[in-house]
């Protein structure tokens, strides 16, 4: 399938990829342009024929005078060594984000700035909570977000991958102020006073990202899903890894079927 053309919604432009290929193709074409920033989150980066690429990418982008941040998780990424190593190099700033307690090793890249006893507690407490975000942000102008980590999973199998059945999607043409500073909480880890000014902080109605940091963003992006399912008129099409819905989901979907939507 070729890259769809590019899709307008009010100034923001969009493109869909369904094809691994195509996506880090575009990827790594907008890192090689980069002038300012690039911010990567990615739930898996290993160091195969995709990591390797975009690594190189990362690298030419920090020579040319790029700032470059690069975080992944604890669990996703447990041998992030192999990658690290060569960004390391490069002097590219890199994170883990809640990394295993018994990988001492990675203490020191750690979000958490604590104590050795007090980090090892809070890495112990805090294992179930996971950064699964896949996303690059790019001078703050450019967005890829999605379902793809940093592997060649992701590729066709006559591309050397498994065929993982994945979307991703690129955003540009628009000034990406809330995810940035999303991505600013994250990497500098955020206070008790600023978890508290977020859980009040109002959700936008209709906001470009969605984001869900906090229950409070979580509850009210949900009661939005329900209503735009309740009031679709043509068709409904969910494509998820995980689908463990809740009798108000289950409930809006089949009143969805029942008005002759297209549910799938």
């Amino acid at each position: 399938m070729n890259r769809q053309k590019p899709l307008q919604h009010h100034r923001i432009k969009e493109i869909l990829f369904s094809r691994g290929s195509d996506y880090f193709t575009s990827l790594i074409e907008d890192i090689n342009k980069a002038n300012k920033s690039i911010s990567m989150e990615s739930y898996i980066f290993k160091s195969d024929i995709v990591g390797n690429a975009v690594i190189d990418a990362l690298v030419n982008a920090k020579h040319r005078g790029v700032t470059v941040k690069v975080m992944v998780d604890g669990v996703g990424s447990p041998y992030f060594a192999a990658v690290s190593d060569k960004l390391d190099k490069a002097e590219i700033e890199t994170k883990i984000y809640h990394p295993f307690p018994w990988h001492i090793w990675h203490w020191s890249r750690s979000v958490v700035k604590l104590p050795f006893l007090l980090k090892s507690l809070y890495l112990l407490l805090n294992m179930p909570r996971r950064n699964h975000r896949k996303l690059c942000l790019i001078d703050n102008r450019i967005v890829y977000v999605g379902s793809l980590n940093i592997a060649k999973e992701h590729l066709s199998a006559e591309d050397g991958g498994d065929n993982w059945r994945d979307l991703g999607v690129k955003l540009y043409n628009h000034q990406f102020d809330d995810l940035r500073h999303a991505l600013e909480q994250c990497w500098h880890h955020r206070s008790i006073r600023e978890v508290l000014r977020e859980a009040f902080k109002k959700a936008g109605r209709d906001p470009v990202i969605r984001l869900n940091n906090t229950r409070h963003r979580r509850r009210i992006l949900y009661k939005q899903l329900l209503r735009r399912i309740h009031h679709a008129n043509q068709r409904v099409w969910i494509t998820n890894p995980y689908f463990v819905p809740d009798d108000f989901l289950l409930r809006r979907l089949m009143d969805a079927a029942k008005r002759h939507c297209d549910v799938r």
